[in-house]
C-alpha cells in the first residue's frame, strides 16, 4: 500500500511541472484511439512521463549485478507487451488503470536497488 500511494503522491504533486508537457510521440500523425485520449489528457500524459522515467531508471540497471542475462530483454518484451494491451483499451479509466499496474510493476522492480531520484 506504501507503493501506490508514493506513486499516485509522484503523479499528482510531483509531476506538476510536466502538466502542460506532452510525450514526444504525442506529436506524431499515426496516433491510435488510445493515444489520442492520453495526448489529450493532462493526467494520462503526466501517467506517461512517469512510465518512461521509470522504465529508464530500470533499464539503466542494465549490466549490474542481479541485471544480468535476459533480465534486460524480459523487461523490455514485458513493456511492448503492455503497449499492445494499453492500445486496446479505449476508457480513460481503464486507460489509466493501466498505466498505474504498470508502474507499480516497474517500481516494484526498482525497490529495494536504489533511492528512486527522478
Amino acid at each position: 500500500m506504501k507503493k501506490i500511494i508514493i506513486v499516485v503522491a509522484t503523479m499528482t504533486f510531483g509531476l506538476s511541472a510536466y502538466a502542460n508537457s506532452m510525450p514526444k510521440w504525442c506529436s506524431s500523425d499515426r496516433l491510435s484511439k488510445t493515444e489520442h485520449i492520453i495526448c489529450s489528457d493532462r493526467f494520462l500524459r503526466e501517467a506517461d512521463i512517469l512510465l518512461s522515467k521509470t522504465y529508464k531508471k530500470l533499464m539503466s540497471y542494465r549490466g549490474k549485478e542481479g541485471h544480468e542475462g535476459m533480465w534486460y530483454r524480459e523487461v523490455k518484451d514485458n513493456q511492448k507487451d503492455w503497449l499492445k494491451e494499453r492500445n486496446r483499451l479505449s476508457d480513460r479509466s481503464k486507460i489509466m488503470d493501466s498505466y498505474m499496474d504498470n508502474i507499480k510493476l516497474l517500481y516494484g522492480e526498482l525497490d529495494g536497488h536504489r533511492k528512486l531520484d527522478f
